[in-house]
């Protein structure tokens, strides 16, 4: 497990440049590959058994399906990686399989709370104001907060007529 070690840079250049993976995805496959070499720290290869195991120790710590669904797919990304690259034989997550994950539909504010939030900024420094855009661009545009902070500048339309 030691020497795979050596090719987690590369596994994520390959996310970042040739995969297109948003930052956000790429930190959460990194957290996932730290935990699994912290928990085998003296293993020098991993097998389908190790990963069942780990997948269940992650299950044991109350991880929900969705959490424990996006590891599994690290470690198919991981090893499928160092197959492609010709770092190992096998992938030992070939045999994992994802959780059925529930697809539920975010909460949403109601007007009356929305407007109530908003008349809840001060506008008198330039905080509040980008504070109350901010939230107006959210709410109108059905934005997430990850989606709200990645924003572009060339992704608004500011000069609409």
């Amino acid at each position: 497990m030691n020497q795979l070690k050596n090719y987690v840079v590369p596994f994520f250049q390959h996310l970042k440049l040739e995969r297109n993976l948003s930052e956000n995805t790429i930190v959460s496959y990194r957290n996932d590959i730290e935990r699994l070499f912290r928990y085998y720290p003296k293993k020098t290869e991993i097998t389908s058994d190790d990963l069942i195991h780990f997948i269940q120790f992650l299950a044991d710590l109350g991880l929900c399906a969705n959490s424990l669904s996006r590891n599994i797919s690290t470690f198919k990304t991981f090893f499928t990686f160092l197959k492609k690259e010709s770092i190992i034989e096998e992938s030992p997550a070939d045999f994992l399989h994802k959780p059925k994950t529930i697809k539920s539909l975010p909460e949403v504010f109601t007007i009356p709370e929305i407007e109530k939030i908003l008349n809840l900024i001060r506008l008198d420094d330039w905080k509040g104001i980008r504070d109350r855009a901010l939230l107006e661009t959210m709410y109108g545009a059905g934005l997430r907060v990850s989606e709200a902070i990645t924003l572009k500048n060339d992704q608004l339309f500011l000069n609409r007529d």
